[in-house]
């Protein structure tokens, strides 16, 4: 027998039929132009994403510890109090109230420990 005489042997373990190989050159066509319309799609949708993140322009990055300095150096400069005066005149009235009870503070002296404090 022959392996080359089709009428007899047979593709029994070909996955595809001839009727399924042959494609026609304008089916061929179709085929790939919906493949390339399915890739501009895909493309145009990916440019849209990346136009719509860029929307807006990134805030500015600066180098760490770039942004701590100059925080440090506006701190340095300005003379404000950087605790609020009633949350800070609270505690002190409570920390004083373990030692004595009813104690009165002057606002002066009060003032003093909060600029002693926050120069310490």
């Amino acid at each position: 027998e022959s392996y080359n005489d089709p009428d007899k042997y047979e593709w029994k373990h070909s996955k595809y039929t001839e009727e399924q190989t042959i494609m026609t050159s304008t089916e061929w066509n179709q085929n790939m132009s919906e493949k390339a319309k399915r890739q501009l799609q895909y493309v145009s949708r990916r440019k849209e994403a990346v136009r719509k993140s860029r929307s807006k322009p990134k805030p500015r990055r600066y180098r760490p510890g770039a942004a701590a300095l100059r925080e440090i150096r506006r701190y340095q400069k300005s003379t404000e109090l950087l605790i609020r005066q009633l949350p800070f005149q609270r505690m002190v009235r409570e920390i004083a109230e373990g030692y004595k009870k009813e104690l009165r503070f002057q606002s002066t002296a009060i003032l003093a420990l909060q600029e002693a404090t926050e120069a310490y």
